[in-house]
């Protein structure tokens, strides 16, 4: 059988490697060799320095901070980016919170329960004055039944009209219209006063919200304020066909039970608000590696000094690098003197030295031939740029002219 390609290489002979073979003693020269001399000679200074290297080569060490200058000054040199960095728009940021809070309309509350404890309160009263009247059928006491109404209900009638409603002994039919008439005013909604319109209401609207969380946008005129709400009333009043003194009662008695039944909701609108800017990402912007922050001869804006001090931060944070230099150098320190030790167990001293030897400086090669090759292409891609496709570049198309033939310029005549 012909010898195999593996026994032609030295590394497998079998006469060289003896995996069994105890270290060999040192000879008396090797002994009375002075420390220094055995240091050079030994593997220990190759795996000290070949380690130290290593870890050095492979290590990261972080870029010097950049220069800090004042506002206003003139940089004395260009300022370039040390590497891709994003960078917080604050000002940008806020502002977007800013829009995103006053695009929320302010929001007012819509309470049924004004209506439902108003009518209430007219049916009680009524029913009220219809007992007092079957009380005092004769002599209805008017005087003593307006007091009696004011300190139960808080209603404070004119006397003529307890003396109407007591000669009337309080009509179910005067009652059920006053109550339809309220009906249709309070569910316009009514608020205070339109003075009270001071967050932008006129201009952009407001949102209507009921108990229910039911909301809808609305305009200023779709609501009534207490001067409107009388009036809406009075027109609505004058629709009905009654006699006119009982117009007259309706009409005073409307201006006693209408309310105000829409409020500004300030909480609900400061948490809109608050939940708006809450959703508006923080915005960013990417300064891209050795791009020149500050020109030589350039003031010094704000926004460069903003951007020259993330640098800073930001090298500063990265500036931890001894740990892993120190890990890296233990790795190699291990691994190196591993391979020593099983070098000096399967071959002889001159050839376990020379693989020794022939390891670290292929160590070493890898890593000088690495570092050249990321320096050239770095240089590369900074240097070549792509041309643009004929696909993507503008085309400059004559436009037609009125008979239909394309225009073409002319000189002007000198």
């Amino acid at each position: 059988m012909a010898s195999s390609f593996f026994d032609k290489i030295k590394l497998f002979k079998g006469a060289e490697i003896q995996p069994g073979r105890p270290p060999a003693e040192p000879s008396e020269e090797e002994k009375s060799q002075p420390f220094l001399e055995k240091l050079i000679q030994g593997p220990w200074l190759i795996l000290a320095f070949t380690s130290l290297i290593m870890a050095v080569g492979l290590t990261n060490l972080p870029p010097r901070s950049l220069s800090t200058l004042a506002s206003g000054a003139v940089a004395p040199a260009d300022i370039v980016a040390p590497f891709d960095l994003i960078i917080e728009d604050d000002g940008a940021t806020a502002k977007k919170k800013e829009e995103a809070a006053a695009a929320i309309l302010p929001v007012y509350t819509y309470d049924a329960n004004t209506f439902a404890n108003t009518e209430d309160k007219v049916r009680a009263l009524f029913a009220a004055g219809r007992d007092w009247t079957a009380r005092f059928p004769e002599n209805h006491r008017s005087a003593e039944l307006r007091s009696a109404l004011l300190d139960k209900f808080g209603v404070d009638l004119e006397p003529a009209d307890v003396t109407t409603l007591a000669r009337a002994k309080f009509p179910a039919e005067l009652e059920e219209a006053l109550v339809t008439l309220l009906a249709k005013t309070f569910n316009r909604g009514i608020i205070l006063s339109k003075n009270l319109f001071i967050h932008g209401e006129t201009e952009r609207g407001l949102t209507l919200l009921d108990l229910r969380g039911v909301e809808r946008t609305m305009r200023v005129g779709d609501l009534l304020d207490l001067a409107e709400s009388e009036r809406h009333f009075a027109d609505d009043l004058e629709k009905i066909v009654i006699p006119a003194r009982d117009k007259a009662l309706l009409s005073n008695l409307g201006q006693i039970f209408l309310s105000a039944n829409v409020t500004y909701n300030k909480i609900e609108t400061e948490g809109r608000k608050a939940r708006a800017q809450g959703e508006i990402g923080t915005v960013t912007f990417l300064v891209k590696k050795d791009r020149v922050i500050v020109r030589k001869g350039d003031e010094v804006t704000a926004d460069a000094l903003r951007i020259l001090d993330q640098y800073n931060q930001r090298i500063a944070r990265r500036s931890h690098w001894l740990p892993t230099f120190a890990g890296i150098l233990v790795l190699y320190l291990v691994l190196l003197g591993t391979l020593w030790s099983y070098l000096r167990a399967a071959f002889k001293p001159a050839p376990a030295d020379r693989q020794y030897r022939m390891t670290a400086a292929g160590l070493v090669g890898s890593l000088l031939i690495f570092k050249i090759f990321i320096l050239l292409a770095t240089t590369v891609s900074g240097a070549v740029t792509i041309p643009p496709s004929p696909a993507s570049r503008p085309t400059l198309t004559p436009s037609p002219t009125r008979s239909g033939r394309s225009s073409s310029p002319s000189s002007s005549p000198t």
